[in-house]
């Protein structure tokens, strides 16, 4: 069986090297339990990046319920209604990946005092995830 054992202690220090050595922001991407290394245990040791990624709600709204207050961006998608509400309660920043998804959010806003955190996915022609058609991206 194959295995990896992570150092919190030397995660936490290379990244306060990296902090050290850049004026940018920067987002710790956790994703899939930091990648099978448990989330919540290498969220606590990246305590002081500006943000967090996760790919799933449920991996945000777990942070969050782990008193993690760092700032978390979801960089995947979100599904149904009772899922969208939880995420903005939580204040969790929603990535947008279409023009369905901008729209669903524009109205959502009107709703929620104005106010939803977004993060707009732009495909810049690897043609993969995000927003390609000029006309939405003329409209943001």
């Amino acid at each position: 069986m194959t295995y990896c054992i992570i150092n919190l202690t030397a995660l936490k220090n290379n990244f306060q090297i990296l902090k050290s050595n850049t004026a940018s922001k920067i987002c710790a991407v956790i994703k899939a339990d930091a990648y099978g290394h448990g989330i919540i245990q290498t969220a606590r040791a990246l305590e002081e990046a500006d943000c967090f990624g996760v790919a799933r709600p449920n991996e945000a709204v777990m942070l969050r319920d782990s008193n993690i207050n760092n700032d978390i961006l979801l960089m995947g998608s979100f599904d149904d209604m009772v899922t969208i509400k939880e995420l903005i309660d939580n204040n969790i920043t929603l990535t947008i990946h279409s023009h369905e998804e901008l729209k669903l959010l524009t109205e959502l806003a009107k709703k929620h005092s104005g106010m939803i955190k977004i993060h707009i996915k732009i495909d810049s022609g690897m043609n993969r995830l995000g927003i390609s058609d000029k006309v939405t991206l003329d409209k943001i």
